[in-house]
């Protein structure tokens, strides 16, 4: 049984105090060689032996299958990820397949090789042995390292690999493979990689070869048996290869705060620990969980970095704005913030009828370009009595029949406008023809692409703070909404227009809102004659 030994006494040394800094191992020769401790990781002994062909990767391979005793012995037989050999193999009784889909190693959990405990080599010799990678099967039989040819070894076919560096050789028996039965005995033989195929999540590369010169890596269904050649594992662990910050860019204003979150890579890096710091404390400060104050105005970075020893770090460049600031390019308005959203929309930063973001600005009611006092269908635009009728009447202008909608899924009859022309847009109207309101999937996709922070207050002002994938926001206030004479969610709600009509009645038109109930963003709709706010975009 393979046997693992940590360097438990020597780390109960320097922890204690203990002055050792190297060791001495005497080896077979007797010679002595000195290590330094900090260079030491962890020792492990091997019971299973190994062949060293001077590959340049360093790769030591088995000199046996998994489950052989003898190099020409075929040893068990798996399926790709399986860690026990089993009587058949087909998709049926595969461990990650159920109701026709792969449920694991797949386009879900993003995973491409296997980890440790689906691992047949590491599950039955131990953590010091793992499946060979794809990589490390095309270096074995890369025609600059190794010569290859069929031969036998005690009456059993097979390839013998080698070395051209040190005439060392390893004898990969004929083994075919298996499902119901075994196949291609002593003609072919078929051996698992640990690598997933990127391009198809049913299969694995694996290695194949028979009686000629052919032999190659491929890629096949998971399901099947076939063999396994270990090779010894990496002795350092595994380390982080990279660091993916939840933003790289970001916005601030003094006082303002924003959590950074850390992504690692790969999913089973030993030590996923990291350390944050700042450039200048300064000008923004950052906690131990990644959260980021803003200080004082000016630049700096926040720096994510591993402690796993492998020196990957991520950085995100941060702006602090003074208080009042619109955290926009230049002082004059309105300006156009890039939130970095998939359509390359830009958004306004402030409302019409404001001249800074937490203002309210003007309410207007759908299809109007003037702020006023009554917001009712008696004083709608678009809405006109019925000859000699004082309380009955219809709208207009951007009607559909709706019972014909309903029936076709899709706008029918009526005028044909499902958005604001120009001239009834309140932002075009009022800002010139950069600028419009925003459409309906345009609002779907400001809340499904940014972090939306509800109840965010800035300079006394309750709203929204809403920031893009690039780390720039905007902030919407919550200036509620206009009914009447009367304000109401004043301080409690975002609401704000788009320019899309109404889905189920042309008396209503699309809106989004954010409110306690739904701090996230809600596209829906409202009735046109109310009063909302307006938060322009630029017109693509």
């Amino acid at each position: 049984m393979k046997k693992t030994f940590f360097l438990i006494m020597l780390a109960m040394m320097m922890a204690t105090g203990a002055r050792a800094q190297e060791m001495l191992v005497r080896l077979a020769d007797n010679r002595l060689v000195r290590y330094d401790v900090s260079q030491v990781q962890y020792v492990t002994f091997l019971e299973t032996a190994f062949v060293d062909l001077e590959l340049p990767s360093g790769t030591l391979w088995a000199t046996c299958n998994l489950g052989a005793a003898m190099p020409e012995e075929f040893g068990d037989f798996f399926a790709w990820g399986e860690t026990e050999p089993k009587e058949t193999y087909s998709n049926s009784n595969y461990k990650f397949f159920s109701d026709g889909q792969m449920t694991k190693y797949n386009a879900t959990d993003g995973r491409t090789v296997l980890l440790t405990a689906d691992d047949a080599a590491t599950a039955n010799l131990g953590s010091g042995w793992q499946m060979p990678s794809k990589e490390q099967w095309d270096e074995l039989i890369d025609a600059s390292n190794t010569t290859i040819e069929w031969t036998k070894e005690n009456g059993v076919n097979g390839k013998k690999i080698t070395s051209v560096r040190n005439g060392k050789s390893i004898f990969l028996p004929a083994a075919g493979d298996y499902t119901s039965m075994s196949r291609e005995v002593g003609k072919a033989g078929y051996y698992w990689s640990h690598s997933l195929n990127t391009e198809n999540e049913w299969e694995a590369c694996y290695l194949c070869f028979d009686y000629t010169s052919f032999i190659g890596t491929y890629y096949v269904d998971r399901y099947y048996g076939m063999s396994i050649r270990p090779v010894v594992f990496q002795i350092l662990p595994n380390h982080v290869t990279a660091i993916k910050l939840s933003l790289t860019s970001l916005n601030l204003i003094i006082g303002d705060t924003k959590t950074l979150t850390a992504t690692i890579e790969p999913d089973d890096a030993e030590n996923k620990e990291v350390t944050w710091e700042t450039s200048d404390a300064a000008v923004a400060t950052v906690s131990s969980d990644g959260l980021v104050t803003a200080v004082a105005e000016g630049t700096c970075s926040i720096t994510c970095s591993a402690t796993d020893g492998s020196g990957v770090n991520a950085e995100c460049q941060v702006k602090v704005f003074p208080i009042g600031s619109s955290v926009c390019p230049d002082s004059n308005h309105p300006h156009m913030i890039d939130l970095g959203l998939p359509s390359g929309t830009k958004w306004a930063c402030c409302n019409v009828g404001a001249s800074r973001p937490e203002e309210y600005g003007y309410f207007y009611a759908w299809g109007e370009t003037e702020p006023k006092y009554i917001y009712d269908v008696s004083t709608y635009k678009w809405w006109e009595y019925f000859q000699g009728s004082n309380e009955k009447g219809d709208y207009y202008k951007y009607t559909y029949d709706e019972k014909a909608t309903r029936t076709a899924g899709d706008f029918v009859g009526g005028d044909g406008l499902t958005e604001l022309e120009p001239a009834d847009d309140a932002a075009t109207a009022n800002w010139g023809s950069n600028w419009q309101m925003p459409s309906r999937d345009q609002c779907r996709e400001l809340k499904n692409n940014c972090a939306c922070q509800y109840n965010t207050i800035r300079n006394g002002v309750h709203g929204t703070l809403v920031t893009g994938p690039n780390g720039n926001s905007i902030f919407l206030p919550a200036a509620g909404t206009r009914t009447y004479t009367y304000y109401y969610n004043e301080g409690e709600m975002c609401s704000y227009w788009t320019r899309s009509i109404g889905p189920l009645t042309y008396e209503t038109a699309y809106i989004i809102c954010f409110r306690e109930l739904n701090p996230d963003g809600w596209v829906t709709y409202s009735t046109r004659t109310g009063g909302e706010s307006v938060r322009p975009v630029v017109k693509q």
